[in-house]
Parts: C-alpha cells; structure tokens; sequence
C-alpha cells in the first residue's frame, strides 16, 4: 500500500506552477540563400564572360580587369554555393559528417588566394598596357560596364539577408559587388 502512495503522490501534485517556454524559432534560411545563390553564379558568369570577351575587343584594360575579378566572385560564390549545396545533401548522411561552416570558412580562404592570382596577373598585364598602348574601343566598353553594373546591384540584392542569417562569405561578396558598382560609377 505505500508503493502505491508514493506513486499517487508523483502525479498527484500541483501542475500551477511556471513553465519556461522559450520559443526562439531558429529557421534555417540555407535553402534559400542556396538559390539566391545559384542565380548570382549564373548571372555573374556571364558577366565575367562579356566583360573579358569585351574588354580584350575593346582594348579596355578596366573592362578586362573588372572581368578577371568577376571571375573571383564566381569563384567565391561558387564555392559558397557549393558548400550550401553540400551541406544540405549531407546533412543527415550517417558516415560524412559535414559541417557548412566549416566549408565555407575554407571556401573564403581559397577565394582570397585565387584573388590575389588574378591581382597579379591584372598587374602585369595593366604594366605592358602602359609600355604598349592600345587604342580602347569606348563606346562598346561602356555598354559592357553598365550592363556589369546593373548585374552587380541585381547580385548584392539577391545576396543581401539579415546579418543573423548570413555567413561571411555572403557578406564580403556584397561588399565586392557594392564596391565594384562605386568603381564602376566613377
């Protein structure tokens, strides 16, 4: 009889008391910025491609060197994509573990080192600009420029998202795509 007490006594208590319920909803946005940024690699790809093909036509070295550094966003955003891509294929996989942060992180230090490339490549290429000029083609350069502007603001806007939702990656690719519409503009 006083097992059976001490078991009414377990559920025979007062339920009054508070509760701390903390409904902190943490939604996970990757499937979102994962096409936003499948379509800024797709957009910035053939940026990258019209602005070299006619930068080298028009002999524009602005226009080539704003190419060249397209590419390192398609690189950089690529990579993110990637990781996001990945991330979400393997999430629940029992013998991968994968960690997106983790890619992404490496991802933003292969970009930089492939930036870095592609800065001195630019640098060589602008030095025997110098010794040998070429006449540039302006009129078809700046209609190149402007079309690379406007994919620039269409990219930082697609890839523009809450700070609590976003990865570095993301954010220094809105930075670069809202720097190179400021050169771009002067």
């Amino acid at each position: 009889m006083s097992e059976k007490k001490i078991t009414n006594m377990e559920y025979d208590h007062d339920h009054d008391h508070q509760h701390n319920h903390d409904h902190q909803h943490n939604h996970d946005h990757s499937e979102l910025h994962e096409s936003k940024t499948r379509w800024v690699v797709i957009l910035t790809i053939g940026t990258m491609f019209l602005e070299i093909v006619f930068g080298y036509y028009s002999n524009s070295m602005a226009l080539t060197a704003e190419g060249w550094h397209m590419s390192t966003h398609v690189f950089a955003i690529g990579l993110t994509w990637l990781a996001y891509f990945f991330s979400r294929k393997y999430a629940t996989h029992e013998k991968i573990s994968f960690k997106k942060h983790k890619l992404l992180a490496l991802s933003g230090f292969t970009s930089a080192i492939v930036l870095q490339i592609i800065a001195v490549l630019m640098i060589i290429e602008s030095t025997q600009r110098l010794i040998h000029p070429l006449p540039i083609k302006f009129t078809e350069a700046i209609y190149v420029a402007v079309i690379g502007l406007v994919v620039n603001g269409i990219s930082a806007k697609l890839l523009h998202h809450d700070h609590e939702h976003s990865d570095h990656n993301i954010r220094e690719s809105v930075a670069s795509q809202l720097e190179s519409q400021d050169k771009a503009a002067f």
